[in-house]
């Protein structure tokens, strides 16, 4: 860092290549706790406006930055950056102006909606580099001008970006339709930024689907173009070369290798961003992602065919709000999709495809598949079960050898391809009910030998993931199960690594509310472990807090599904005296679970002589209408405080009412009128 101040530029260019470096071999961490020092620096070089280079330099450190970086940490900064990628933008040099585009779309793409207080500095510098009127001109510094504005208006969305998207549209259909050669380089980053322009539009994309999607279904359906040569056949870089012996070569056009990845995955980002009114293109490109599925050439392009098709299931659903189309479409797919998955050999396409299937299942509705079908898919995990096993005997053998890096490289694969087995097998359940509750027996015993071995916490936190999924999904089938383990669930409640204790309190907070009677055993137990996790030192850190609030939850249940078998006026009080809880997906359950309170029990809420009145009061106020509550739980909220408002004194309802900040009294006013 003190290199930045250095008189030597080179010493200053160095220092910005190191940092940027840094930023991303080192993320998150080097962003969460050396953010002051590197933004301020980079602000500071980029003002060196004899040195373009090291100005370059310092917008590709933002870029690098950005890249793993979460927005709160970019957002105290933003005028500092952007004031300075504002004044970069208008240089004549070709390299700073090309960084300064890219850091500027990167720093869009981390803070999203926050960007919009400087959309129209910022705008007002990129559309004359978008039509080539800028300072500097070159179709590179176009092609990067239309990745930056798509950027920026996916961030901001379609309501900041309407003001110019007829013009932003406009050029690049024309660009689009304008047969550009395949070595333009705006080429790539045109077709990148319809995708996020579909995300910026949604459904006001619908106009730009049809002149865009005959060129790119073209591109998607390219077939490899490979050949035999003999020693006297040469070809240019396009071709990569395979030595099959002394005298053939096998040629393959990398170029068509590429322009069928660019299409599928501009495809995939379609499909997701626009859902319905992808439907109408569905029979085209259905076909094309099932050939794909087996396009062994490249990875990438079986791994956004696999993420296309749920994506396509989704929007059936989502045009003909019927189930039934979308199950026979599934069960179509489903003999193509599985057979991918056994066929695949790379472990990061399967991951893709298994993620695939699992959001079939959640697409396709209730009793997606037959019985048949069924069979078909517990062979199938099975067989990955059995795989697995494989693998990871032999990666723990190589671990005692010299080879130990490696192998603990490819045992994080495999323990990643386990979790993700685990939850299509979670979800299958969860969608296709306690019918395939018959098939599981034999995933249910990998399982349980791996419990019993607890020598990973990853195995073992995803055999506890499997645990939650029986109780919440397998109904009263499944408890002779599951019922085994219960003991050793409440035992890992005091696990080390913070993912196992999550996996556990969420569970018993579930059999808490599915299964009382086998829960009251072990009610005290579960209760004290609880309250010794939410009060633990560093309950709040990053590390814990989703522990802490899952267990927060889970107490929320033993208090409403076991009131009489505990003292809800001493439990009560505690457990409100752990709100409010702001960080993970149980929030929106804890919240109801306060308004149940209330409802229920609404002396012991406000306490004694009303004291923790103000307090319901205004996380009441603060909740309502926030992401952290389900939207069904809004009206719900209203009627409470409604409520509160005529059932507590005027004088200490109006003393309260004083004591809130203007934006609190406005929104209670708002739900009292």
């Amino acid at each position: 860092l003190p290199a930045f101040n250095d008189p030597n530029e080179r010493v200053r260019w160095a220092a910005c290549n190191t940092i940027g470096q840094m930023a991303t071999d080192f993320a998150p961490v080097i962003q969460k706790r050396y953010h002051q020092q590197i933004l301020n620096a980079v602000a500071m070089v980029m003002g060196d406006n004899a040195n373009p280079r090291v100005q370059s330099y310092a917008a590709a450190v933002i870029i690098n930055f950005c890249e793993d970086c979460k927005p709160k940490i970019i957002e105290p900064y933003l005028d500092l950056l952007l004031t300075n990628l504002h004044r970069l933008l208008t240089l004549n040099s070709d390299i700073v102006v090309e960084q300064a585009i890219i850091a500027t779309g990167a720093i869009a793409e981390c803070v999203g909606s926050k960007f919009s207080p400087y959309y129209n500095n910022i705008m007002n510098s990129l559309l004359p580099l978008l039509h080539g009127k800028g300072q500097v001109h070159s179709l590179k510094i176009q092609g990067k001008a239309i990745e930056g504005v798509a950027l920026i208006a996916a961030a901001v969305g379609s309501n900041v970006f309407s003001q110019h998207c007829s013009d932003v549209m406009g050029l690049l259909l024309q660009l689009e339709t304008a047969g550009l050669p395949a070595d333009d380089p705006r080429l790539s980053l045109l077709q990148r930024s319809w995708g996020r322009l579909s995300k910026a539009l949604g459904r006001d994309f619908a106009p730009y689907l049809a002149p865009i999607l005959p060129r790119l279904l073209k591109s998607a359906a390219l077939e490899a173009d490979i050949k035999l040569l003999t020693d006297d056949q040469v070809e240019d870089q396009e071709w990569q070369l395979i030595q099959l012996d002394k005298q053939n070569t096998l040629g393959i056009n990398t170029s068509v290798i590429q322009e069928k990845n660019e299409a599928m995955t501009l495809l995939y980002w379609l499909a997701y961003e626009i859902k319905e009114l992808f439907f109408p293109y569905i029979q085209q490109i259905l076909p094309i992602c099932l050939d794909a599925l087996g396009f062994f050439y490249n990875d990438s392009v079986r791994m956004s065919a696999g993420s296309i098709i749920p994506c396509l299931l989704r929007s059936t659903f989502s045009h003909t709000e019927n189930y039934g189309e979308v199950q026979n479409l599934f069960r179509y797919i489903f003999p193509h999709l599985i057979g991918a998955i056994e066929n695949e050999l790379e472990p990061d396409v399967l991951l893709v495809l298994l993620d695939s299937l699992q959001e079939c299942f959640e697409a396709s509705g209730p009793n997606s598949l037959v019985q048949e079908d069924i069979k078909k898919f517990f062979k199938l995990m099975e067989k990955q079960l059995e795989t697995f096993s494989e693998q990871r005997k032999l990666q723990l053998h190589r671990m005692q050898e010299e080879e130990a890096d490696f192998a603990k490289m490819e045992l994080d694969k495999q323990h990643e391809l386990l979790v993700k087995v685990a939850e299509v097998v979670g979800k299958a359940l969860e969608v296709c009910g306690v019918c395939i509750l018959e098939e599981i027996g034999n995933i249910y015993q990998f399982f349980n030998g791996l419990l019993r071995l607890n020598e990973f916490a990853v195995e073992t936190q995803i055999t506890v993931c499997f645990f939650d999924d029986l109780v919440e999904f397998g109904g009263p089938k499944a408890i002779p199960l599951y019922q085994p383990w219960v003991p050793t669930i409440v035992e890992l409640m005091a696990h080390p690594h913070s993912d196992v204790r999550q996996s556990s309190v969420y569970g018993l907070g579930v059999l808490a509310e599915v299964n009382p009677e086998l829960f009251s055993s072990v009610l005290g137990n579960v209760l004290n472990g609880l309250n010794q996790l939410i009060t633990m030192e560093g309950s709040r850190e990053d590390e814990n807090v989703h522990v802490t609030e899952n267990a927060i939850s889970a107490m929320g249940k033993i208090i409403q599904f076991h009131s009489n078998s505990i003292d809800v006026s001493a439990v009560l009080p505690v457990w409100l005296s752990y709100l409010p809880v702001t960080e993970d997906d149980e929030t929106s359950a804890i919240y109801k679970q306060l308004c149940h309170f209330m409802m229920h029990h609404s002396s012991v809420v406000v306490g004694e002589n009303l004291g923790r009145l103000q307090m319901v009061l205004v996380l009441f106020i603060e909740i309502l209408g926030s992401p952290l509550i389900e939207e069904e739980t809004n009206p719900l909220i209203a009627q409470i405080l409604k409520q509160m408002n005529s059932q507590f004194p005027a004088e200490k309802m109006q003393s309260i009412y004083q004591q809130l900040n203007p934006e609190q009294q406005e929104k209670l006013k708002t739900v009292l009128s």
